[in-house]
C-alpha cells in the first residue's frame, strides 16, 4: 500500500514539474509506472521467499542482498563485456561466453529481468509486449507465493482455525 503512496506522490512531483518548466510528460513515464505495480511485485515475491527459506531475519536481508547482487552483477559485466566489442581477450571472450549462458538462465528467476522486459515494452510502445510483461510479472509473482506457501508448510507453520 505504501508504494501506491509513493507512486502518487512521485506523479504529483513530476506533473507539478512539467508544467512549471514547460516539460512534456511522456505516455511512456505514465506506462512504466502503471507496470511497475507488477514488476515491483516480482522484487517483494522474491524477498518474501527468501525469509521463508531461512530462519533469521538477519540471513535472510544477506541472502536477499547477496542473490539480488549477485543477479545485478550478471546483467552488468554482461552488458559491459557485449558493448566491448570483438576485440576482447580470449579470457574475457569466455567469461562474456559463460555469463551469456548463466543469463539465459538466471533471467527466468531475476525479477530485474522482467522490469528490463517491461521498460523496453513502452519504450518500443509494444502493446502485446506490455500485456505480456504484467502477464508474466503476475505469474512470477504467483509462483514464488507458492512457493512461500509450501516453505512455511515445511517448516510446520500451520493457519490457525481461530478457535
Amino acid at each position: 500500500m505504501s508504494y501506491l503512496y509513493v507512486s502518487t506522490l512521485v506523479v504529483v512531483y513530476y506533473v507539478f514539474a512539467s508544467l512549471t518548466t514547460n516539460l512534456g510528460l511522456s505516455f511512456k513515464f505514465l506506462g512504466v509506472l502503471a507496470l511497475s505495480f507488477f514488476l515491483a511485485s516480482c522484487v517483494i515475491t522474491f524477498g518474501i521467499f527468501m525469509s521463508t527459506i531461512c530462519s533469521r531475519v538477519r540471513n535472510s536481508v544477506l541472502l536477499l542482498f547477496g542473490i539480488v547482487g549477485g543477479l545485478v552483477a550478471i546483467q552488468v559485466v554482461l552488458e559491459v563485456l557485449i558493448n566491448m566489442g570483438d576485440n576482447l581477450t580470449p579470457v574475457f571472450v569466455h567469461l562474456r561466453n559463460t555469463l551469456s549462458i548463466l543469463q539465459a538462465i538466471v533471467k527466468w528467476i531475476s525479477p530485474f529481468y522482467y522490469l528490463d522486459k517491461g521498460v523496453e515494452a513502452v519504450s518500443i510502445g509494444s502493446a502485446a509486449k506490455y500485456a505480456l510483461s504484467g502477464i508474466f510479472s503476475t505469474v512470477y509473482s504467483a509462483f514464488f507465493i507458492l512457493l512461500s506457501i509450501l516453505a512455511l508448510k515445511r517448516k510446520g507453520v500451520e493457519k490457525t482455525t481461530g478457535e
